[in-house]
This record gives C-alpha cells, structure tokens and sequence, in this order.
C-alpha cells in the first residue's frame, strides 16, 4: 500500500513529514568486533526501547529503565512534558541510523556511538485529558566496544541484564533479584542524550494523500550485491531467486486486501512484531475516525533485489517494489474524503524481509505452517495456534520486517 505520514497544522493546512536522506551506517565498525551483532536485532531492540521508555514517562517509572539510562537522557525525558499521567499507543514510524563511530568514555574505555532519530505517535494523558502527539527525537547511544551483543531472543528483553527478572532496581541501581548492578552501556546500549526536535498536538490526518516524489528516482543497489548474491547462493544450495521473490509478491498481495478489508489477520504470519503493531495502529485509527482506505485493481508492476545481507542470525533481502493500485478513503457511510475512485496511482517502496541465517526452504504452502503444516491460523502474539512456532521472527521462513519510501531510501 502507499503508505505515508502527514499532521494537521491546523484546520485547513496539511504538511507532509519529509525525511532528509541520511547515508547508511557501516555496521562492520561493530561486527569487526561483535559477532553477534545483528543489525536487524538492534533495530528491533531500538524499536522496543522508544516505545517501552515513553510508557515508563507515562508511568513515572523511569528509573526501571535505567540500565539503558543515562541520567541526562532521563533528565530529557522528564522534561518533554510536566503533570504527565499516562503515555500509550507509541508508534514508530520512521527511524534513521547515523553517525556510527568508535569514541572513548572515562567509565566505560573505548565505546561504539551512534544517533537514531525517531519519528513517531503517541498518546499522552494530562490533567486528565487525552492529547494525540507528533515527534521527532535523536537520540544518541553507546556501547562498551568489547561487550558482546545479546542473543536473538534476549536482546529487546529489557529485564535486568543479569538475571532476567523484572528489573525493579534499588537507589543505587542495582537489581534486587539478583544483587548485581551494570554501569550503563557496559553490557547493552546506553541513551545517553535524547533531544526533542519536532513536537505536534495533532492527531493522525487520514483524510489527505501525498504524490510519490520518488517514483523517478534511480535505483539504488549494494556496491557489494553480486558478491552477496554469489555468496548466498553458494551457502544455500535450495536458494532460488525466483521462489524467494514469489513469497515477497504473495506477502506484497496479502498487505494490500488486509489493510482495505481493515483486517490484518492473515496478514499477521508475514510481517515481524513491529511492523505489524504499527500496521494495526493505523487500521485502529482507520475504525477509530470512521473512515475506510479502499485499495482496488492492484498491480505488482515489478520486484527488483538490490541489496542481500547477512549476520550470524539473520539474512536479509530489500527489494524495490513498484506497483500501481486505485487508493481513496471513505467514510463508513460511502463518501468520498480523499483520492479518486477510478485514477490509478503509482509508487514504489523499499521492502526489507528476513529469514533466520541457514533457514532452508521447505514444501508447505502459504496458508500452512512452515514448522508444522496445519493450517496457518496464527494468534497474535505470532505464534502458530497448534504447535506454538513463533512464525513472525522469521525462524521459518521470510517475513516483511520493513518499509522504506523510495526518496528515503539510501541503500
């Protein structure tokens, strides 16, 4: 779907929230070091970091997040806004990573930093009263250089770092569970600073569209995609370009008739946890207004692979996707708010998929389980219904992790 975020100046004006291009990191700075380090794993820590840290605002709990913490951030944090009750349905909508580089701390010795800028929703209570917020936020991290990252299914834990438990910790910081007690950034990532650049009391404007500004632009592949692609190949003996590419069309099709039909369901088996809570977010907020967005005569118009990568636990592929589709938005009763029922819009996006490194095709369909081939029936949570598989991790088979535009996309 053409999927972009655009807030309410005021009544009668809409902006479209650009994002300037910011040229990929170089991960292998950490890698060299790290072998566990996996760029799909820290985005989805970063994801799950934005969102829990905001909550705990809401909470007043911050000092439960203060093993990711530094006291500068937090100071940050509470000063976004004052009387601050409650802050949920946080939504990641965009996140950009830059600045990587080695540095050195008193505390720590040598350090990894780098920035992330966030763009997001969410809902703050204060004084009793609901308020939908638009915001951008850098935030800058570091890492002990030596620390080893954590394993896929324990690095977006935000639980104490030593033990496990609820990190509930004491005035000195330090978990009452087990006793022990981590500086900040010794063992995982610590915000050190955080810096609001944009903020807006706006709710989610659906009833406007932007054209694509980068349906024209050239195509841009990894320097290194045929040695990736040779590499691949020669790791996977089953790999089949065509066969791979047949799934990406398949889940490329199954997201559109789910986000028209305001059911994403079907949709869930396919796409990783994050992805789909923001997907969801946005049909809720669909239901919420009373509005429907109708996609009709879609069209796959081409599938083009322009960058594979790999870490110790993932692959992944990002394709360009262009397609075209007849895209406008009713009301509940049938009127017409935005776009043309019969004019046919064309775009193109930047698609990211995962599967788990050395995961290797099997001969279950799309609507089985790839662990156990019933049928696909999937709760929410991304587990299969029968044998309890966690499908949306991409341990099976590739799921849809990410969404780029293509004027933001920089390979």
């Amino acid at each position: 779907f053409y999927f972009y975020y655009v807030v309410h100046k005021n009544k009668t004006e809409t902006i479209v929230v650009a994002h300037e291009p910011t040229p990929p990191p170089n991960w292998d700075i950490i890698r060299a070091q790290d072998e566990n380090f996996s760029a799909v794993l820290f985005r989805d820590f970063a994801y799950t970091l934005f969102s829990k840290v905001h909550e705990a605002r809401g909470n007043r709990k911050l000092k439960n997040m203060s093993q990711f913490l530094g006291t500068k951030a937090i100071e940050a944090l509470e000063r976004l806004q004052l009387n601050i009750e409650d802050v949920h349905s946080v939504i990641v909508g965009a996140m950009t990573v830059s600045d990587l580089s080695r540095a050195h701390r008193n505390k720590l010795g040598d350090v990894f930093t780098l920035r992330l800028k966030f763009e997001a929703n969410y809902t703050e209570v204060v004084n009793g009263k609901e308020q939908a917020v638009y915001t951008s936020q850098s935030w800058y991290f570091c890492r002990k250089a030596s620390a080893l990252s954590r394993e896929p299914d324990r690095i977006a834990s935000l639980d104490c770092i030593g033990c496990g438990s609820s990190f509930e910790p004491d005035t000195t910081g330090t978990c009452q569970h087990c006793g022990q007690h981590y500086e900040p950034g010794e063992a995982h990532w610590r915000v050190d600073s955080i810096y609001q650049i944009n903020r807006r009391q706006v709710g989610p404007a659906l009833t406007s569209s932007a054209p694509d500004v980068g349906l024209n632009l050239e195509t841009l592949f990894a320097p290194d995609y045929w040695e990736q692609k040779q590499r691949m190949e020669e790791e996977n003996t089953d790999f089949k370009m065509e066969e791979i590419t047949g799934r990406f069309k398949y889940i490329f099709n199954v997201l559109q008739s789910s986000w028209s039909d305001r059911n994403l369901n079907k949709l869930r088996a396919f796409e990783t946890d994050h992805l789909f809570q923001n997907h969801s977010y946005w049909v809720r907020e669909y239901e919420r207004q009373g509005l429907r967005n109708i996609l009709k005569n879609i069209d796959l118009e081409k599938i083009q692979v322009v960058k594979i990568r790999s870490d110790k636990f993932y692959d992944a592929i990002t394709c360009r996707m262009w397609a075209g589709m007849v895209d406008y938005t009713i009301t509940n009763s049938g009127d017409l708010v935005c776009g043309n029922r019969s004019k046919r819009k064309h775009f193109s996006e930047y698609w990211t998929f995962i599967r788990g490194r050395g995961v290797k095709s099997h001969d279950k369909t799309e609507s089985q389980c790839p662990n156990c081939g019933a049928e696909l029936r999937i709760s929410m949570s991304g587990e299969c219904e029968y044998c309890g598989s966690k499908l949306t991790s991409g341990e099976f088979d590739w799921v849809l992790s990410e969404i780029q535009q293509d004027e933001e996309y920089t390979g």
